[in-house]
């Protein structure tokens, strides 16, 4: 090694294990076929890749799926965090974290074809009142709604 090897830039480079490939290619083939794409995770089990390599599978142009917009929903904010992040990590560029029930419903309404992530709590009925500041899922946690 030379005296010009810069350490701060590093690839890496996240390969699937045999159970996330084959439940990749499974839920694709279940998806194309009009069927439901259910995948049964249990802790440490790299849902996150998962979801990261069906995502990539759906907007593919060989699959067949049109480029859809895919919605992954959790039920903490900081797996949402945690799901944007390795969203972004892999390559994604077109990932779009809700920060509030008014910018989910944005994020929505568009037909663009790209990633949104968000938590269950701003599945409701959108407060006229509120700004795309306020943070839904925030203010559960704090048990101020």
């Amino acid at each position: 090694m030379d005296g010009n090897f810069d350490s701060t830039y590093t690839t890496v480079k996240k390969l699937p294990c045999y159970q996330q490939l084959r439940a990749t290619n499974k839920t694709i083939e279940r998806l194309q076929s009009g069927e439901g794409g259910l995948v049964w995770h249990t802790q440490w089990s790299g849902k996150s890749l998962t979801m990261a390599y069906v995502t990539r599978k759906l907007q593919a142009p060989e699959y067949g799926f049109e480029n859809p917009t895919v919605l992954i929903m959790t039920d903490r904010k900081d797996l949402d965090r945690q799901i944007t992040t390795t969203f972004q990590n892999v390559g994604f560029k077109n990932v779009n974290q809700a920060s509030s029930v008014v910018h989910l419903d944005k994020l929505l309404r568009n037909d663009y074809g790209g990633i949104i992530t968000t938590t269950l709590q701003k599945f409701q009925e959108t407060d006229k009142e509120a700004t795309t500041d306020t943070d839904q899922t925030e203010l559960e946690e704090r048990g101020k709604c």
